[in-house]
């Protein structure tokens, strides 16, 4: 916690993203890959009220997230850091597809310590909000992951919406393509407007990844690793 808290004081009061490691043990040897979910022709689910599309608001929170990381010492990984999609060979009539398996291969071919794929949530009901963590049931690891970031995440959840949530369990590309202990964060719903108007603010946005990131060091220094 100390840690985070000495950065958010200087992404607060000083320039953000100039911060060397600190207190951090073999952070640089650590590396994280960071996945903003949809991009380019997919643009994911869109803002009831403000019509922002998920993709704009998944890469804006990823960077965010990177920038943390790095300040702290870890090697970044981005899978996507502009507007598009991505080619995979072999993969011609489905960009989707091409998109999904090319995330994958950066991913594997990384070998990362944890991957963090950004995304937003939409519901029916739009009294429906808050951040919520998925994992892939077949990786522990994952799970134990999951299960810290969402802790840190429902200091948000009850702040906002009064309620916390559990980590749940998803069936998801991104979650099973590699042994790498994987998250997907839903960072809010779209089709909550207090969720909407949170997440179209850099400053909530920031919110969201400080505790991201808080919760990713916590499950790393329980597998004391750093």
């Amino acid at each position: 916690m100390l840690v985070l808290v000495i950065v958010v004081t200087a992404f607060c009061f000083s320039s953000p993203f100039v911060i060397s490691a600190v207190n951090v043990k073999n952070a640089r040897q650590k590396v994280v890959v960071i996945d903003a979910g949809h991009g380019g022709a997919d643009g994911g689910v869109k803002g009831t009220k403000t019509g922002v599309y998920e993709k704009e608001i998944n890469l804006k929170t990823a960077i965010c997230l990177g920038e943390i990381f790095k300040s702290l010492g870890f090697k970044v990984v981005y899978t996507r850091q502009n507007d598009t999609m991505r080619e995979f060979d072999g993969v011609e009539n489905n960009k989707k597809r091409a998109d999904m398996f090319a995330r994958g291969k950066i991913i594997n071919d990384t070998k990362p310590d944890i991957v963090i794929s950004v995304h937003q949530n939409f519901f029916s009901l739009p009294t429906r909000r808050g951040a919520q963590v998925f994992y892939a049931k077949s990786s522990e690891k994952s799970c134990v992951f999951a299960t810290s970031v969402q802790s840190m995440l429902n200091s948000i959840n009850a702040a906002e919406g009064g309620r916390e949530y559990s980590p749940l369990c998803a069936q998801k590309y991104l979650l099973d393509c590699s042994p790498y202990p994987t998250i997907i964060v839903e960072c809010g719903f779209l089709s909550n407007f207090a969720d909407e108007q949170n997440l179209t603010s850099f400053a909530y946005r920031q919110r969201v990844a400080f505790a991201i990131a808080d919760g990713a060091v916590s499950f790393l220094r329980e597998e004391r690793t750093i």
